[in-house]
């Protein structure tokens, strides 16, 4: 009869959410420094796994474990790019734009490059909002509990990051002749 190791958090940490991480840092700072900062994370987060939420059974919509963990991540990526030399433009990553032929190729850089315009001329609190809601598909709960606010605080913050991505897109996305 075969026994199965009974998962730790730990476990349970690194099965459901290394790759969510590992895209989430990537995002934030380029696949060259994503790996190391996402050991960085798990590191963090196993030497203070006595601080970690029990993790929410699998497949369920608010996981507070989950949002602990991108808290971490959010710092460990803001750790990176307080060095002055990781403060670079990054391409949006490849996931986020759709294939297609040589015209189509063009149009995807020209609206990446106005994306990360916009997402760039936010305020730091805006961008990681939206990223964590719209790129990571975080839920309220769970960015509030990332970035240490209340749901009703993270929910203006969106509010206003969509307003302000709306005008810095306005730019960009909108025709002269509308």
């Amino acid at each position: 009869m075969l026994f199965r190791k009974p998962q730790t958090t730990a476990d349970v940490l690194r099965v459901r959410y290394l790759s969510a991480v590992l895209s989430y840092v990537a995002t934030r700072v380029g696949a060259d420094a994503a790996e190391d900062i996402t050991a960085e994370v798990f590191g963090a987060a196993f030497r203070a796994l006595s601080r970690c939420p029990a993790p929410a059974p699998h497949g369920s919509e608010h996981d507070p474990a989950r949002a602990w963990l991108f808290g971490i991540a959010r710092h460990k990526v803001a750790d990176h790019l307080r060095r002055p030399k990781n403060r670079e433009t990054l391409p949006l990553p490849e996931s986020l734009l759709a294939p297609g032929g040589p015209e189509a190729s063009v149009e995807r850089a020209e609206t990446a490059r106005a994306l990360r315009c916009v997402l760039e001329a936010l305020p730091e609190l805006q961008k990681e909002a939206l990223l964590l809601k719209y790129v990571e598909q975080l839920s309220l709960a769970e960015i509030a509990l990332a970035l240490g606010k209340s749901e009703t605080a993270i929910s203006q913050l969106l509010y206003r990051a969509r307003q302000s991505a709306r005008e810095h897109g306005r730019a960009y996305f909108c025709s002269e002749e509308l």
